[in-house]
């Protein structure tokens, strides 16, 4: 996915938890932060199966998007 379906996703499923710019929220981590540490791979894996990460510090979750990965 390039240029406007790329924009048009991210508005439709990520900007509400990652903020508008990917800034991050007290729901989700800064993708540009984010994205300087996990490879590319580990990237489609998160946004396809989604993840779980509950612990004593937190309980984020970020739901499976598989389908609308093309």
């Amino acid at each position: 996915m390039t240029g406007t379906r790329t924009r048009a996703s991210y508005h439709s499923d990520c900007h509400i938890c990652h903020g508008p710019n990917g800034e991050g929220s007290s729901y989700a981590p800064a993708l540009a932060n984010l994205l300087k540490t996990l490879s590319y791979s580990d990237f489609v894996n998160v946004v396809t199966n989604g993840r779980k990460n509950v612990d004593a510090a937190n309980g984020k979750v970020m739901p499976s998007f598989a389908a609308n990965v093309t």
